[in-house]
């Protein structure tokens, strides 16, 4: 059985990496934490197992972003994970599977599994589709690039992205106005640069 103890470790050392690296930022993380908790609760979907693949989802981002191999960090991840959880006689290995799961799965290169790893690509999604986890987006994009255009670029790149990824009836309903008028905003940014 997973533990509120247990859950709050991993959640102590997803963020001890995300610090160590960089990546995902502390703000991105805490919105899909939160909002995997959220998700959880309102579709009766097991709490602990959709906190552990948020926090495993990502957890080598920074560093595969540091070596320059950005698309193998689920790969990374996932790795990383069974070794932390492979040995660990708290989890099932039914529970393992969907945590598993919801790494594969968060870019959509896999099917989900289970509610809870739908609903810990939903809570990825609320980084880039949501305001407050597009304007950290923008702010860490602003680090990395200068040029404008490029930042908006990248920026409705990842919002198209992740609004294909949202499969859950609810979340779509929630994020489709922010998903328009971001879409939107960029457009007019894009006109704006073109005159």
């Amino acid at each position: 059985m997973i533990t509120k103890k247990f859950v709050t470790q991993i959640i102590n050392l997803a963020k001890g990496e995300a610090a160590k690296s960089g990546a995902p930022s502390q703000v991105h993380l805490d919105i899909s934490l939160t909002q995997g908790k959220r998700l959880a609760q309102q579709l009766k979907a097991d709490e602990n197992l959709v906190a552990l693949g948020i926090c495993f989802m990502d957890i080598k981002l920074g560093e595969a972003m540091q070596a320059n191999q950005l698309a193998q960090h689920v790969t990374m991840s996932l790795a990383y994970t069974i070794d932390v959880l492979g040995p660990n006689p708290e989890l099932t290995d039914q529970e393992k599977s969907v945590v598993y799961n919801a790494i594969e799965s968060h870019h959509g290169a896999v099917p989900h599994t289970s509610l809870a790893s739908e609903i810990v690509t939903a809570a990825d999604c609320y980084r880039f589709l949501h305001p407050a986890g597009i304007m950290e987006f923008l702010r860490i994009l602003s680090h990395r690039l200068v040029d404008l255009p490029a930042i908006v670029d990248q920026a409705e790149a990842k919002l198209n992205e992740k609004w294909g990824l949202v499969t859950l009836p609810t979340v779509k309903t929630e994020l489709k106005p922010y998903y328009q008028q971001f879409k939107s905003i960029f457009a007019a940014t894009r006109r704006f640069y073109q005159r």
